[in-house]
Parts: structure tokens; C-alpha cells; sequence
């Protein structure tokens, strides 16, 4: 910390003991005081010419309610007037950085930060003046003795050197949103690694709040579903029972030895299979809370045996899920060779479909000109409208049959497409349906694409064929000498 923010934040302590209100917020400090006197215009003084100094934002005062520039000759006039100094802290904030890619906030006094604390929500973002606890955020605090926090957010004192932190093994929140079913009036935030506290000494009294926010996170991301409507928070288990209660109430000060058992609890259920892990600790929660407790209370009380039964049932029930998957995954794969077969008959059926319409055509027309190679009765034939109009009705009848074939299989193939995927999503029990896209959906892409490619030749020869038939009397006229 520089000398000259040291100054500043000496002076603005000075106003803050003369003052009658204090206000601060995360991006600016208000101080109020009811009678001016030369003391506190110096100070005043002090603090613009500092803030010109460090290029910081150029602080407003008030005096009575009049914004104003201290001159020499008008000082006298302001004393004994109530007065107001509002100074903007991000400038300042971003000079006292731990790291490169955070967010830091400063607050000139403790007692300031616990009253701002209170009236944070770590579900919603109120402005976009509040931290955004998904990236990392630092606090310094002038008045701080010891540092703590968890592997985003830092708490420390003004010159308190970096700490170094060992990663959390916490779920980002994408993975606790995926699990829990959230019904809220307004977009809600999970961010277990930006409130956790996990180093330092978090049994501090200053630290009360912020483990009180830490645990309300950390707890909602071992339940089932969060409701959040108008500020009311509350939280529903299906296990044994389906029981809602209230996630907190605003007496509860969490143990920092409870806030490391949620910690273990959350880095356990999202390890691996946490759909499976929360369903078995939710069968023991849900039996030992009682309706009458607030679900955090449930937890502190109740979380380590929950946690430890459901540890040792989960060796079992994965062994049987396990047996359960390749069972259900074989007949995911039967189903895809049944698939692949019914795409590779409709190649088939459509070649031979096509080499019998063309052969049949050639032997009409052939038996048709059999014979009259005459010249003079073949130019006859090439002049017949009854040949005219037997050419024509082939012609009809390759279109009509590339027309009917098209729609037979077509509509078979969506059919037996649209049967299997209504079979696997009845089937999806213990297969995921990344899973069901890797072994059937993917695969079934190309069998798909060789229909349709083969469809499109298909219709081609057939409209080909059937433009040669309709017009063989001018081509054969054509080509004769």
C-alpha cells in the first residue's frame, strides 16, 4: 500500500469519527456530519488534493446541501453547517489488487463492511455495483486483523500480503444448477467455490456473516429443489419422505467446524454420479429432519451420520447400477443393429425396385419395336399415337412407382426412428442420454444419410427414365439416319 493511500484513508477515518452517518456501500463511502468546523475542512481539504494526487474520481462535498469547491476567503462561511462527503472507492480499489483477473473492493472501516454484508444476496445480484462472486473477488478491509476466505473469495486487510490457496475440488455452478430443480421469480446464482470459506480464521467474529452465507450456499447445493419466490427461500427433499422447509432464518451463525463438513459434503455427492450420491443422502436427511427446523439447522444437526450412510451404500448401489447400465445398454445396442438393418433393406428393396422397373420398361418397349425394324413400318411405329400414348403410361408408371416407394419408406424409416427414440427415453434409467446419442443417435446419422442419398439417385434414375420413355419416339427419329 503506497503512502498516499495510507494518508487518505487516515483522513477519511478522521471524518468518520466526527460524523453523525456513515453509508457504505461496495463502490462508494457516504460520511455525514451535523457542524463543520476548521479541522474538518482541512480534512476535506486534504482528502480532494490526495485523491487529485493518486488520479482517483474527484470526491463530492456537500455543505448543507450545496455542492461546493473550498475557497480561502469563504472557508469561515461554512462553519457550523451540516455537511456530507461522498467518495467513490473503485479507483482507489483497484490500486490494492491480490490478483490479476479479480474483482476488488474496498471498505474504509469493519463495521461498515458487516452492515453491508447483511443486506447481501448470494442467490441474485441486486446491481451491477455488487460483486460478482462467479470470477474472484477480493475485500480489503481497513480495521481487518487476520485473513481468511475460500478459493475465490478473500477477505484481508488493507496490506495483507497474497495467500496461497489450494484448490477447492468445489462444482462450478453449471453442475449444481444441472442438479437442483430451481423455481424462482427472478434468474438465480449457485456459486459453491465463491462463497465457500476454506482458510484462515473464519472462527473470527468479523467472519460470522460471511459463514452464515457460505453455509446457505453450500446447503442448497446438497438439496433436491430451491424455491425462490420474493426473498421467501425454501428448500424441498424427496428421499424416505417429501418434506420443504425453510432454508434459514436470520439467527443462525454456522460453526466453521459445520462449514467444513458441507465442504466435504459437496466435493463428495459431485465427485462422481451426483444424481446418485444426493439421492442417498437425501433418504437420510429427509427421515432425521424434522419439519419444525430450518433446513441448515437439519444439516448441522444431522449432515455427518447422513453423509456417512450414504457413503457406505453407495459401493453397493453403484455395483448394481453398474450390472443395471450394461443390461440396459445392450439394449440400447439391439435396437440400434435393428435400426441399421431396416435403413440397409430399404436400400435394398429400393435397388431392386428400380432395376425391376427399368427392366420391365425395356421389355415393353423392346417387345414393342420387336419386329418392326422395317424401315417403312418402323417409321409407322415412330409416328403411332397408340405407341405415343403406350409410352406415355410407362412413363406415368415409373413416376408413380419412384412416388410410392418414396413415401412407403420414408414414412417407415421416421416411424421406426420416431418408436426407437420413445424406446430409449422409457429405457434411460441408468444410461445418460449422451450415452444413447454416442451408441444409437450418432451412429444412426449415416444409415440415415445413405437413405436419403440413395432416395435422391433413386429419384433421379426414376425422372430420367421416365423423361426418356415419355420422348423415345423424337430420340429414336433423332438417332435413326
Amino acid at each position: 500500500m503506497s503512502e498516499l493511500i495510507a494518508k487518505i484513508l487516515y483522513h477519511l477515518n478522521i471524518l468518520i469519527e466526527a460524523s453523525t452517518r456513515v453509508d457504505e456501500q461496495s463502490y462508494r463511502i457516504t460520511i455525514e456530519g451535523n457542524s463543520l468546523d476548521a479541522g474538518l475542512i482541512q480534512v476535506l481539504k486534504n482528502i480532494i488534493q490526495l485523491s487529485i494526487e493518486l488520479e482517483l474520481e474527484k470526491p463530492n462535498v456537500l455543505i448543507d446541501g450545496e455542492n461546493i469547491d473550498f475557497q480561502e476567503d469563504e472557508e469561515d462561511f461554512y462553519l457550523d453547517q451540516p455537511w456530507r462527503l461522498i467518495f467513490a472507492k473503485t479507483s482507489i480499489a483497484k490500486q490494492l489488487k491480490a490478483r490479476e483477473n479479480e474483482s476488488t473492493f474496498l471498505f474504509i472501516s469493519l463495521n461498515g463492511f458487516q452492515k453491508w454484508l447483511k443486506n447481501v444476496d448470494p442467490f441474485v445480484k441486486k446491481s451491477n455495483f455488487d460483486p460478482d462472486f462467479a470470477e474472484p473477488v477480493t475485500f480489503r478491509i481497513q480495521g481487518l486483523k487476520n485473513s481468511f476466505g475460500g478459493p475465490m473469495l478473500w477477505v484481508l486487510p488493507i496490506g495483507a500480503e497474497s495467500p496461497k490457496i489450494i484448490q477447492s475440488n468445489l462444482p462450478e455452478s453449471s453442475d449444481v444448477c444441472g442438479l437442483i430443480h430451481i423455481n424462482a421469480d427472478k434468474a438465480v446464482n449457485i456459486y459453491p467455490n465463491g462463497f465457500a470459506l476454506t482458510w484462515g480464521n473464519i472462527d473470527a467474529p468479523e467472519a460470522n456473516h460471511l459463514r452464515y452465507l457460505s453455509a446457505m450456499v453450500l446447503a442448497v447445493c446438497l438439496s433436491q429443489e430451491l424455491k425462490y419466490i420474493d426473498g421467501d427461500l425454501k428448500i424441498t427433499l424427496r428421499g424416505a419422505k417429501r418434506i420443504v422447509l425453510s432454508l434459514t432464518d436470520s439467527t443462525e451463525i454456522p460453526s466453521s467446524t459445520f462449514l467444513g463438513s458441507l465442504v466435504d459434503a459437496v466435493r463428495w455427492v459431485y465427485a462422481e454420479k451426483p444424481e446418485t450420491r444426493i439421492k442417498l443422502l437425501m433418504d437420510r436427511l429427509s427421515v432425521d429432519i424434522q419439519t419444525d427446523q430450518t433446513f441448515l439447522k437439519g444439516m448441522e444437526c444431522f449432515l455427518n451420520d447422513a453423509i456417512h450412510q450414504a457413503k457406505d451404500s453407495y459401493d453397493f448401489v453403484i455395483l448394481d447400477r453398474k450390472d443395471a447400465y450394461y443390461k440396459e445398454l445392450r439394449e440400447v445396442m439391439k435396437d440400434m443393429k435393428s435400426q441399421a438393418d431396416l435403413f440397409a433393406s430399404k436400400i435394398r428393396d429400393l435397388v431392386g425396385s428400380l432395376t425391376r422397373d427399368i427392366l420391365g420398361v425395356m421389355f415393353a418397349v423392346g417387345f414393342a419395336f420387336f419386329g418392326k425394324f422395317d424401315s417403312s413400318k418402323l417409321h409407322e411405329l415412330l409416328t403411332s399415337t397408340h405407341l405415343a400414348l403406350f409410352l406415355k403410361v410407362l412413363s406415368g408408371y415409373l413416376v408413380l412407382s419412384f412416388i410410392l416407394q418414396f413415401s412407403i419408406h420414408w414414412a417407415d424409416a421416421r416411424l421406426s426412428e420416431s418408436e426407437s427414440k420413445k424406446w430409449l427415453s422409457v429405457l434411460r434409467n441408468y444410461t445418460t442420454k449422451a450415452d444413447n446419442d454416442d451408441y444409437f443417435v450418432k451412429p444412426m446419422l449415416k444409415r440415415k444419410w445413405s437413405l436419403r442419398i440413395g432416395l435422391v439417385v433413386a429419384g433421379l434414375i426414376y425422372l430420367l427414365s421416365s423423361f426418356i420413355v415419355w420422348n423415345l419416339q423424337c430420340i429414336v427419329q433423332v438417332l435413326l439416319p
